[in-house]
């Protein structure tokens, strides 16, 4: 008989300098991912202990990991003087793999699209939205502005802080109709931002879905 030996893969080329924590299903393969990137931490840190930062990564990658976050991390864009961009890649599950529904969105997946355009322009009202076409394939592609308030207990200021925020996001319906993935890049850096949405570009079209693999085995 024929059974897969491994679950579906979301691959993805992670842009020059990206720093980030990448997270699977596999406990002790984040637990070691979380200890590596808080050994590189420590080594620039200079205030916090290996131990301490990989503590304080471990609670942040249990959030993640509960929002089905799978990457996060940071990079920068430009020459002398480069924006920083947020990076982060999420897979939620959409449908049964074996059901209508997941049947439906694989026979017509620009029509999946759409329905996510539509729900997301209810969502924000303002943003530019719309089906974009993506080397794995049609796929939701949204910029929304907007800016965040930051309170004066944490800039030590008098007054609170507003900073302006871009996000270019990207939906795309897995091609077995059973998953969802989302990846977004956040800047708030208004001048860095047509280098940065034209990155955002180039790292989606690198997104591919690793189906399983099968191998042939023989009931004993």
């Amino acid at each position: 008989m024929t059974e897969p030996t491994t679950t579906p893969q979301i691959l993805i080329d992670t842009p020059p300098g990206f720093a980030g924590l990448p997270l699977t299903a596999d406990a002790m393969r984040n637990e070691a991912a979380v200890h590596d990137l808080a050994r590189r931490i420590a080594e620039h840190d200079g205030q916090h202990s290996p131990e301490q930062l990989a503590s304080y990564l471990g609670v942040f990658t249990q959030t993640m990991g509960a929002n089905n976050i799978r990457l996060f991390g940071r990079f920068a864009v430009g020459g002398e003087e480069p924006a920083l961009a947020t990076l982060a890649l999420a897979v939620a599950e959409l449908a049964d793999p074996e059901s209508e529904d997941a049947e439906r969105c694989r026979a017509h997946p620009t029509k999946a699209a759409e329905a996510l355009v539509t729900q997301f322009r209810q969502r924000h009202p303002d943003a530019h939205v719309q089906v974009v076409r993506l080397n794995i394939g049609p796929a939701l592609g949204a910029v929304v502005a907007g800016d965040y308030v930051l309170p004066p207990e944490l800039t030590g200021q008098e007054t609170s802080v507003r900073r302006p925020v871009i996000r270019a996001e990207f939906q795309i319906p897995a091609p077995d109709g059973a998953k969802l993935i989302t990846m977004s890049l956040t800047t708030d850096n208004e001048d860095g931002w047509p280098a940065i949405a034209r990155e955002s570009v180039r790292i989606a079209n690198t997104i591919r879905y690793q189906q399983p693999v099968a191998q042939d085995t023989v009931d004993g």
